[in-house]
């Protein structure tokens, strides 16, 4: 059986973060997340949030960040997220 594949594409960080944050809110049973970008701000915050509250949920969560576009993101967030 083929999966379906659908694919979005957002003009700012803004919209493709908050889209992000939906997806991940929505999420049931497992988190599988890839970004380039990802830097310190008020949308990044609310997302590493969501992402770490759905770890303590026991939801499986993997997140690959870009190691130059999050260089500038707190390494203490993705701790958060890694010791849950």
């Amino acid at each position: 059986m083929k999966e379906k594949v659908n694919y979005q594409f957002f003009t700012t960080t803004k919209e493709a973060v908050e889209a992000m944050y939906e997806a991940v809110s929505k999420a049931q049973s497992s988190i599988y997340l890839e970004t380039y970008f990802f830097k310190p701000f008020d949308h990044s915050f609310k997302l590493a949030e969501k992402l770490k509250q759905k770890a303590q949920e026991g939801l499986e969560v993997k997140v690959i960040f870009d190691g130059f576009g999050a260089k500038d993101f707190d390494e203490k967030i993705i701790e958060d997220i890694r010791k849950v």
